[in-house]
């Protein structure tokens, strides 16, 4: 049937062909039909023939090479060449004195070792798993009475967008649904003012307010450097330590960020706060988020686990396999605002991102919306080399606030790109802007023409030579930000459970709240060292206060035959 099918649909393209041949390729997984075409030899260079995959089952990325050789037949009579373009006489047979050898200087092959032994970029410290789309973004909202950004000041106006879901703390290999912080990186390919980009995770506060922790926090999440294995004792020495990590690890033992079913169903946050300045010079703080628009449960803890040992790329295919079908998934994009006059009104600062702005005393601002609609055509080409930055903003949206955070991101991630990538590493497709380019950085690696070196223009700035001006628009937005103050070190005391305790007893169900609290228990049964596992109990669980901490030494108790109390030091 499906023979016939094909056939059908395709004989009238067939009449300049000399024959065609139907081959059915079967798999476990798969029956396709393929047509194979072929074509009178003076056809070869007009045409390469047609394909048709009839049929594949719910598992597009399983299929990619049987697709991409059913559509793209003929594929095998072009020339394999170097990268030169030169012709290879070879791909399997080494040049060599036969029959046993020596072998002999071999161009060819020198050249596919010393490609092979280049094939990798340094994997990025932090957010190396990872998978990503591309899609659209819709601006639905009139926002101009809070930023003039032109990305955002027509309804309507469509803009290209790109994303990538990541692991955070996970190396390359590793499952995607063990259990991990996870980001959502989105960027906005503007047609006015370049790329702005938002490094942001799945949650709305972040585990720091100090950039010098950066490091730290990263590091005991890694590997033990002597034993090589994920160590316990380190991740929660440090959160026991600094319980400001508080907020951020009891919401990632939320069903939906413990094991998510699906990053399609996943929230982002940009977490930092950012200066929007309307055209009339009028600002305000503010945050961005966007909100999935498709719900989709989350795995329970024994799925993940199983998941983990039988499709340790689960979160990629899922996402793949979406948008090959046409599910596209889809986001509500939007801000919360903070107005200058409410600054020191509240009960916390709002400027230490490991606090919540929550939407009952921000509310969130609806933009726009985007859709993922477009897979990669290369992994590596557009995502594995894909670089966001925090620094990427546009006129009407600046970093100039008292987040110190966003302020030391400024230079840690452009930082990080240029080492990983090359200082250049905006030349790289995926990374370049689609508005006008004209910058006054020249030379280094992976400059592709003589454009993307500027041509004959001036190389400094100012000059009386017709070199690029600055733009007044991006001038007249960059206005200046408001602090005050002594200058100093201060490892700050603040109120880090207030937001934690409202969070489990108005935005968790009491389901909800067992497992987390049987996770906690889980945790602190892999710390190893007693002193660390009582100092962490004691100094981020129990002020979270009854019955959640309860919750936890019961639980506790249970899973280790009633050593509860005595182990966590409580009595």
């Amino acid at each position: 049937m499906v023979h016939l099918l094909a056939k059908k649909a395709f004989s009238p393209l067939l009449l300049p062909f000399q024959y065609v041949e139907y081959i059915h390729i079967f798999s476990s997984q798969y029956q396709i039909s393929v047509v194979v075409v072929k074509m009178f030899p003076h056809l070869l260079t007009a045409a390469a023939g047609i394909a048709f995959l009839a049929y594949k089952q719910q598992d597009p990325s399983s299929a990619q090479l049987p697709t991409w050789g059913a559509t793209h037949p003929g594929g095998n009579l072009r020339r394999a060449t170097n990268g030169a373009g030169n012709p290879l006489p070879s791909g399997t047979s080494s040049l060599a004195v036969q029959p046993a050898g020596p072998l002999l200087m071999d161009p060819v092959l020198i050249n596919k070792l010393a490609s092979f032994n280049r094939e990798r970029t340094p994997e990025r410290v932090v957010h190396t798993v990872g998978q990503g789309a591309f899609g659209t973004f819709v601006v639905t909202n009139d926002v101009t009475g809070f930023t003039a950004a032109r990305v955002f000041n027509q309804v309507g106006k469509e803009t290209p967008v790109f994303v990538r879901f990541s692991n955070v703390n996970g190396k390359a290999g590793v499952a995607e649904t063990a259990h991990d912080q996870r980001g959502f990186a989105l960027r906005f390919y503007t047609k006015e003012d370049g790329n702005l980009d938002f490094a942001g995770v799945i949650t709305d506060v972040f585990h720091i307010s100090d950039p010098m922790l950066f490091p730290d926090v990263n590091r005991v999440s890694l590997l033990n450097p002597v034993t090589n294995q994920k160590d316990p004792n380190m991740a929660f020495d440090f959160q026991s330590l600094r319980p400001e990590t508080t907020q951020r690890y009891i919401k990632l033992l939320s069903d939906n960020f413990f094991a998510p079913g699906s990053m399609r169903s996943m929230d982002g946050f940009s977490v930092n706060i950012f200066l929007c300045t309307n055209s009339a010079g009028v600002s305000v703080y503010c945050k961005f988020n966007w909100k999935a628009l498709q719900k989709i449960a989350p795995l329970t803890d024994e799925a993940a686990i199983s998941l983990a040992g039988t499709e340790p790329g689960y979160y990629t295919k899922d996402l793949y396999n979406a948008i090959d079908s046409g599910n596209y998934p889809r986001w509500s994009f939007g801000m919360q605002i903070l107005t200058f006059d409410r600054v020191n009104t509240l009960s916390f600062n709002p400027f230490d991102i490991t606090k919540s702005w929550r939407e009952d005393e921000f509310p969130f601002i609806p933009i726009g919306e985007f859709i993922l609609n477009r897979n990669q055509a290369n992994f590596y080409a557009e995502i594995e080399q894909a670089a966001f930055d925090p620094a990427n903003l546009v006129p009407g949206i600046s970093p100039n606030t008292p987040d110190i955070m966003l302020a030391a991101r400024l230079f840690s991630y452009k930082d990080s790109q240029r080492y990983r990538l090359g200082p250049n590493f905006e030349e790289i497709q995926v990374n370049r802007p689609i508005s006008p380019v004209a910058k006054y950085e020249r030379d280094g690696p992976i400059r592709t023409s003589a454009a993307s070196n500027g041509l004959g223009d001036p190389i400094y700035y100012p000059n009386s030579f017709n070199g690029p001006g600055i733009d007044e628009f991006a001038a007249r937005l960059d206005v200046p930000g408001f602090a005050n103050g002594p200058i100093s070190r201060q490892d700050r005391v603040v109120d880090n459970f207030s937001q934690v305790i409202r969070y489990l007893q108005t935005e968790v169900s009491p389901a909800e709240r067992e497992r987390m609290a049987g996770r906690v228990a889980k945790d602190l049964i892999s710390i190893q060292d007693q002193g660390v596992r009582e100092r962490f109990f004691k100094n981020c669980i129990y002020p979270l206060g009854t019955p959640f901490s309860d919750m936890v030494v019961y639980y506790y108790g249970t899973l280790t035959n009633g050593a509860g109390r005595d182990l966590l030091g409580q009595t």
